[in-house]
Protein backbone atom coordinates (compact mmCIF):
# COMPACT_ATOMS: atom_id res chain seq x y z
CA UNK A 1 0.00 0.00 0.00
CA UNK A 2 1.76 3.22 -0.89
CA UNK A 3 1.27 6.18 2.09
CA UNK A 4 4.02 8.29 0.02
CA UNK A 5 4.16 8.19 -3.58
CA UNK A 6 2.62 11.01 -5.29
CA UNK A 7 2.37 13.18 -1.76
CA UNK A 8 5.94 13.13 -0.69
CA UNK A 9 7.82 11.72 -4.21
CA UNK A 10 6.70 11.00 -7.30
CA UNK A 11 8.83 8.51 -9.15
CA UNK A 12 10.71 9.75 -12.33
CA UNK A 13 11.81 6.83 -14.03
CA UNK A 14 13.62 3.70 -13.01
CA UNK A 15 16.26 1.29 -14.18
CA UNK A 16 17.80 -2.42 -13.82
CA UNK A 17 21.29 -3.38 -14.67
CA UNK A 18 23.11 -5.87 -13.40
CA UNK A 19 24.03 -4.90 -10.30
CA UNK A 20 20.89 -2.81 -9.23
CA UNK A 21 17.64 -1.28 -9.55
CA UNK A 22 17.43 2.44 -9.25
CA UNK A 23 14.50 4.67 -8.58
CA UNK A 24 15.02 8.07 -9.87
CA UNK A 25 12.81 9.94 -6.93
CA UNK A 26 11.50 13.62 -6.96
CA UNK A 27 10.79 15.21 -3.43
CA UNK A 28 8.27 17.24 -3.15
CA UNK A 29 9.30 20.26 -0.71
CA UNK A 30 5.64 21.12 -0.63
CA UNK A 31 4.40 18.42 1.12
CA UNK A 32 2.47 18.56 4.41
CA UNK A 33 5.55 16.73 6.27
CA UNK A 34 8.05 18.89 5.21
CA UNK A 35 6.00 21.86 6.47
CA UNK A 36 6.08 20.41 9.48
CA UNK A 37 9.48 18.60 9.71
CA UNK A 38 10.52 21.57 10.25
CA UNK A 39 9.21 25.15 8.89
CA UNK A 40 11.54 27.01 6.28
CA UNK A 41 14.02 24.53 6.91
CA UNK A 42 12.64 20.76 5.59
CA UNK A 43 14.58 17.80 5.81
CA UNK A 44 13.24 14.53 5.39
CA UNK A 45 12.25 12.17 7.83
CA UNK A 46 13.80 8.71 8.18
CA UNK A 47 11.03 7.43 8.47
CA UNK A 48 10.22 8.35 5.56
CA UNK A 49 13.30 7.13 3.77
CA UNK A 50 12.13 3.44 5.20
CA UNK A 51 8.61 3.90 4.17
CA UNK A 52 9.88 5.23 0.33
CA UNK A 53 11.74 2.08 0.25
CA UNK A 54 9.45 -0.39 1.52
CA UNK A 55 7.29 1.08 -1.33
CA UNK A 56 9.76 0.94 -4.63
CA UNK A 57 10.62 -2.54 -2.97
CA UNK A 58 6.50 -3.10 -3.17
CA UNK A 59 6.71 -1.88 -7.17
CA UNK A 60 9.45 -3.57 -7.88
CA UNK A 61 8.11 -7.13 -6.29
CA UNK A 62 4.54 -6.30 -7.34
CA UNK A 63 3.48 -7.53 -3.39
CA UNK A 64 2.29 -5.86 -0.50
CA UNK A 65 4.58 -5.66 1.89
CA UNK A 66 5.29 -4.55 5.82
CA UNK A 67 8.41 -4.63 7.52
CA UNK A 68 9.00 -7.14 9.82
CA UNK A 69 12.88 -6.88 10.72
CA UNK A 70 15.30 -3.90 10.39
CA UNK A 71 18.99 -5.52 10.34
CA UNK A 72 20.44 -2.25 9.49
CA UNK A 73 19.70 0.88 9.28
CA UNK A 74 21.87 4.55 8.85
CA UNK A 75 20.93 8.26 8.31
CA UNK A 76 24.22 9.42 7.46
CA UNK A 77 23.43 12.81 5.81
CA UNK A 78 20.59 15.14 6.18
CA UNK A 79 18.05 14.68 3.12
CA UNK A 80 16.72 18.26 2.12
CA UNK A 81 14.46 18.56 -0.49
CA UNK A 82 15.59 22.03 -1.60
CA UNK A 83 19.45 21.48 -1.25
CA UNK A 84 18.38 17.87 -3.24
CA UNK A 85 15.19 18.08 -4.50
CA UNK A 86 16.47 14.28 -6.54
CA UNK A 87 17.45 11.34 -4.73
CA UNK A 88 18.41 7.45 -6.19
CA UNK A 89 17.19 4.63 -4.23
CA UNK A 90 19.63 2.30 -5.20
CA UNK A 91 18.47 -1.69 -4.82
CA UNK A 92 21.76 -3.64 -4.54
CA UNK A 93 20.69 -6.94 -3.09
CA UNK A 94 17.23 -8.07 -3.45
CA UNK A 95 16.17 -11.57 -2.20
CA UNK A 96 12.38 -12.59 -2.87
CA UNK A 97 11.46 -15.97 -1.90
CA UNK A 98 7.94 -17.00 -1.10
CA UNK A 99 7.72 -16.01 2.82
CA UNK A 100 9.82 -12.58 2.42
CA UNK A 101 11.63 -10.35 1.08
CA UNK A 102 14.99 -9.73 2.02
CA UNK A 103 16.42 -5.93 0.66
CA UNK A 104 19.46 -3.48 0.25
CA UNK A 105 19.19 0.02 -0.53
CA UNK A 106 21.34 3.15 -0.16
CA UNK A 107 19.67 6.72 -0.60
CA UNK A 108 22.42 8.73 -2.62
CA UNK A 109 22.81 11.14 -4.79
CA UNK A 110 25.63 11.69 -7.10
CA UNK A 111 28.56 10.10 -4.98
CA UNK A 112 27.07 11.52 -0.97
CA UNK A 113 24.90 8.73 0.64
CA UNK A 114 21.95 9.76 2.56
CA UNK A 115 21.23 6.13 4.52
CA UNK A 116 21.96 2.32 4.13
CA UNK A 117 18.72 0.29 4.53
CA UNK A 118 18.68 -3.74 5.03
CA UNK A 119 15.64 -4.82 5.79
CA UNK A 120 13.34 -7.95 5.62
CA UNK A 121 9.75 -7.74 4.61
CA UNK A 122 6.83 -10.27 4.57
CA UNK A 123 3.73 -9.86 2.39
CA UNK A 124 0.10 -9.18 3.99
Amino acid sequence: MTILNNVLYKVVSYETNDAATIYHVALDKDCFIYRAHFPNNPITPGVCMVETALELLEDLTGRQLEISEAKNIKFLHILSPIETPEVDFVFTKIDNNEDSVKAKVNVIKDNKTFAQLSFTAQGI
